[in-house]
């Protein structure tokens, strides 16, 4: 199999994007008092793990899947890794490997929600924090990504989104301000300034 110089170059960006998040990690741990560090970490790691599972079993295939209505990907389509393979698919493009395409679009549903880390800080539970991640993913961020990306509705009218601007950053900011309104004030408020500007 010859190696193209674009697919190589999606390789090393979807690594790129991959280590985005325990940057992530590192800048909210520092950001945060010292007891509160390891908490936003995990939070961060933990995400990497519940979003890969939720993206095999049906959340690539609500974003990518077959069009239901303009709102939602069928689940059901490539559940599981059904129908994946190294082969090009020529609805995303004319030549990087479809498994290529699920792995870069992975490390973009991994990122996201751990942006609004930040905002829960003092506010949830580990416990907590799972639950949330499992549901604002479902029920957020694979529709909207269907929506602009998918075939959703956005996208027939010509809504273009190329960096991830509405599908990440604003989905991750009205996260924040739902969750910020939700949640109430912080636990404990951080009167000591940030834990450590080095990991910043």
């Amino acid at each position: 199999m010859i190696i193209h110089g674009d697919v190589a170059f999606m390789i090393i960006s979807t690594v790129l994007v991959l280590i985005m998040t325990p940057g992530l990690a590192l800048f909210y741990g520092g950001l945060v008092e010292k007891k509160n560090s390891l908490t936003i970490m995990f939070q961060c790691f933990i995400s990497i793990g519940v979003v890969t599972v939720l993206w095999i079993f049906g959340g690539f295939g609500m974003v990518f899947g077959s069009d239901i209505g303009g709102v939602i990907g069928n689940p059901l389509n490539y559940f599981g890794f059904m129908g994946m393979n190294y082969l090009i698919n020529p609805q995303y493009s004319s030549t990087i490997p479809f498994l290529l395409f699920f792995m870069y679009q992975l490390m973009f549903a991994i990122i996201t929600a751990p942006l609004m880390t930040g905002a829960f800080a003092n506010r949830i539970t580990i416990g907590g924090w799972i639950k949330v991640l499992i549901l604002w993913m479902i029920l957020i961020y694979f529709p909207v990504a269907h929506w602009v990306w998918g075939g959703g509705f956005l996208s027939k009218i010509g809504f273009v989104d190329y960096a991830g601007g509405a599908v990440i950053h604003i989905t991750a900011g009205f996260g924040c301000v739902a969750g910020v309104r939700f949640l109430g004030n912080r636990a404990v408020k951080n009167d000591k300034g940030p834990f450590n500007l080095g990991l910043v």
